[in-house]
């Protein structure tokens, strides 16, 4: 039996991720979060991480992507720009298309977003449940059940 974790770590250098999003299409090789976690499916798409991040917030999607200033609305903005920035090899100026954002803004909000972790502990445990399910989507999609050990 091949280990999930293992397959997909001597794959990741060979792995290119197709992800869209309104307008925006990109193809990009999968980062290695860290050597002992497990890379991150080439399933996985920033419309996942949106909606994951936007859950886990509980905002509305398309209000994370919106003008607003609102306290909850940035810390959704902000873990997705930190999540998608740690996950995917995109410039600062892709991140920011697919947030409207600049490249000024996206680069202002990964700063931020390391002194909230160490400041904000209710927004730190928001963003690392949100990237821990991030981690997890489709992980065990294609995996069969080994009827034999029910």
């Amino acid at each position: 039996m091949v280990n999930k974790k293992d397959s997909l770590l001597k794959e990741q250098t060979t792995i290119v991720s197709y992800y869209s999003y309104p307008g925006l299409k990109y193809s990009t090789k999968l980062k290695v979060i860290d050597p002992d976690s497990i890379a991150i499916s080439s399933r996985v798409t920033t419309d996942d991480i949106a909606r994951t991040v936007s859950t886990v917030f509980t905002i509305n999607t398309k209000e994370m992507f919106s003008k607003s200033r609102l306290h909850d609305t940035v810390c959704a903005r902000r873990a997705f720009i930190a999540i998608v920035s740690e996950f995917f090899n995109l410039t600062l100026s892709a991140i920011g298309k697919l947030t409207n954002r600049n490249h000024a803004t996206v680069l202002h909000s990964n700063r931020q977003h390391q002194n909230w972790m160490g400041t904000y502990p209710e927004y730190t445990v928001l963003y690392e449940q949100a990237r821990e399910m991030c981690i997890n989507i489709n992980l065990y999609e294609n995996e069969e059940i080994d009827e034999s050990n029910l």
